[in-house]
């Protein structure tokens, strides 16, 4: 996920949070926990639902694309005053 100057404030399993980042691989998920721990965070993860593979016709049965499904997470941090672009950019994180 870029940085923006976007503030998102969405719900992680029920508890509001400010988003960090939206479609972290497992293993960047794992960094950023690291990370906003360290700096004394409380991080929540949530696994996202698997987007549909885009659908095309294959040109024969043995040439059916296969499309590999990449599991993605949403990491959030329970400080809802929490920035990304601010706290990268004042560098504080």
């Amino acid at each position: 996920m870029k940085i923006s100057g976007k503030h998102l404030v969405e719900d992680i399993n029920g508890v509001r949070c400010s988003i960090v980042d939206k479609q972290a691989t497992e293993e960047r998920a794992k960094f950023l926990n690291a990370v906003l721990e360290f700096n004394g965070f409380t991080v929540m993860i949530q696994k996202n639902l698997p987007l549909p593979a885009k659908t095309q016709k294959p040109v024969s049965e043995s040439d059916s694309p296969t499309v590999p499904i990449i599991d993605s997470f949403k990491v959030g941090v329970t400080d809802i005053s929490f920035n990304v672009s601010v706290m990268v950019f004042s560098r504080k994180l």
